[in-house]
């Protein structure tokens, strides 16, 4: 029994899914009689890059049209037959990933000098051409530059960037994208259709976020279920899920609540049942990396997604970045993991050890500032102005904040460092190393006085967490921007005694170092 993705494999331009730029270049290109030498094809994989490669070598040797005219192919004369079948002489198709030699393309370059045995053209197809050695490609340039008329290179590659800049200039390139999940659905449905079956509920969306931009793989998930299902016309939510590596009734947004409420002993047991239930690992990656992306948009606006109401609740627009970086690492971590669940594991105790405290439950409309002195903590509050306009239907009013100016954010600053002590030492040292110089309700921008300081500020782990501490402080969304100053006052002089190195103890350093690490000096 033939696989789907051959079975309903395009046999013309009209036919292929999505692309509409290419087809409409080829197809203008063929009308118009004017055929290049040499094509690249690129684009990530299971998209038709192949595929549209055969259409364009049955559309120029298809008997239906004269000499120097060209369309959309017939499927019914001989030469299309032929192509259809994988029996056309004129038609060879080079699989650059096992035939990568000079050696391969020497033999290329002398039979190619042969006319064609039947057709206008001689076509060959180069796949995966990035895996081309250096000295092949070097062979193959010379065939490029001077082409016998009658023959024709169709090179595809899903990394074009490997490719010499001396091959990429002399073909005429098109780019594939890769498709949306609605365009996969919508292709998922089409086939599901001629094989007079029934998808129910969100099936066909639930495959095509599966299959990961691919329109191979999407018809590929689509008989997997088909076969696992034979004699049934309707294929149901029930029915794919364990196929896909899914479990039903644990949902990611359940997880990642678990995660911002800082329980990492209730996360690592989600995911361990998650795994023990027969999920997939790599689907469950995916999945959390879908939703944070989902969640971060919905944070900025983008998106107004009544479903993650409780997520953004929970969490502030650095929380998500710093998960999404966070969980993108475990997933690169997940082919060579011995076991499986301990990326995600290191990701949720990362991201909790970061993130000891609590999450906020909200703000009272006050930034409250804290000052020491003479070694006692003082509050005091700065209040913010609040209009509140009821409409006299009884209607509920709303709130106006009014924005904090630089001069109460300054006075902020000393609060945003005095958080910052119980959750990461260093950064809070760090942190007193620097000054604030500016703040226009959005951005914070904070000057340091040495390089490696800012180098270490421009981390994202450090500066997602100084974000969200400034945004609880400030009761706002805000953004860190660090620049390199000049340092306010250089360090005291240093004094030798008896060739050892003596510094003040009062020295901005050494202050640093016996506030962080709780020291004293001794004499």
């Amino acid at each position: 029994m033939q696989a789907l993705y051959l079975k309903h494999r395009p046999q013309s331009l009209i036919e292929v899914a999505g692309q509409p730029h290419i087809k409409k270049i080829l197809s203008g290109m063929l009308s118009s009689g004017r055929i290049s030498h040499a094509f690249l094809l690129t684009g990530p994989r299971g998209i038709g890059k192949t595929t549209v490669a055969r259409i364009l070598a049955k559309a120029i040797n298809c008997e239906k049209y004269a000499k120097e005219t060209f369309g959309e192919p017939c499927n019914e004369c001989a030469t299309c037959v032929s192509i259809n079948s994988a029996s056309f002489l004129d038609l060879i198709e080079i699989d650059a990933a096992s035939n990568r030699g000079i050696d391969d393309i020497r033999d290329l370059r002398e039979k190619i000098k042969l006319s064609p045995a039947s057709a206008r053209f001689k076509v060959y197809i180069i796949d995966e051409a990035h895996m081309l050695t250096t000295e092949a490609f070097n062979a193959l340039l010379k065939t490029l530059e001077e082409p016998p008329k009658h023959a024709i290179f169709i090179l595809c590659t899903t990394e074009p960037q490997k490719l010499p800049e001396t091959i990429i200039s002399r073909c005429q390139r098109f780019d594939f994208k890769r498709p949306s999940v609605s365009e996969l659905a919508a292709h998922i449905e089409e086939i599901a259709k001629k094989e007079k079956v029934v998808l129910t509920d969100d099936v066909s969306q639930m495959l095509a976020k599966a299959a990961d931009g691919a329109f191979r793989d999407a018809v590929g998930l689509l008989d997997k279920v088909i076969t696992a299902n034979p004699g049934k016309k309707e294929i149901s939510k029930e029915m794919v899920i364990p196929l896909l590596g899914l479990t039903e009734g644990r949902k990611i947004e359940e997880f990642l609540e678990i995660v911002l409420t800082k329980k990492a002993k209730d996360a690592i047991t989600w995911i361990h049942a998650y795994i023990e239930e027969g999920g997939s690992p790599t689907v469950l990656s995916r999945l959390i990396l879908e939703t944070l992306r989902e969640v971060l948009l919905t944070h900025v606006g983008v998106y107004e997604e009544e479903r993650y109401a409780n997520l953004t609740k929970l969490s502030h627009r650095a929380d998500i970045i710093l998960l999404i970086d966070l969980f993108t690492k475990a997933d690169r971590e997940l082919k060579t993991a011995v076991i499986s669940q301990l990326p995600f594991e290191l990701a949720i105790v990362s991201y909790i050890s970061d993130n000891e405290e609590e999450t906020p439950e909200g703000f009272d409309g006050a930034v409250r500032i804290k000052r020491a002195t003479n070694g006692e903590e003082k509050s005091s509050e700065m209040k913010q102005d609040v209009q509140t306009s009821d409409s006299q239907n009884g209607q509920n009013g709303h709130i106006q904040k009014k924005e904090i100016s630089f001069e109460q954010a300054i006075q902020a600053w000393q609060e945003i460092i005095h958080k910052m002590m119980p959750l990461n030492g260093s950064v809070s040292g760090l942190l007193r190393t620097c000054k604030m110089v500016g703040y226009d309700g959005k951005i914070l921008t904070i000057e340091a006085g040495y390089r490696f300081h800012k180098e270490r500020l421009d981390a994202i782990k450090v500066r997602t967490l100084i974000e969200k501490v400034a945004a609880e402080v400030l009761n706002e969304d805000v953004q860190i921007e660090c620049i390199l100053g000049e340092k306010d006052r250089p360090l005291k002089e240093v004094k030798k005694v008896d060739n050892f190195d003596v510094v003040d103890p009062d020295d901005e350093v050494i202050r640093l170092t016996k506030e962080i690490f709780q020291a004293e000096v001794l004499d």
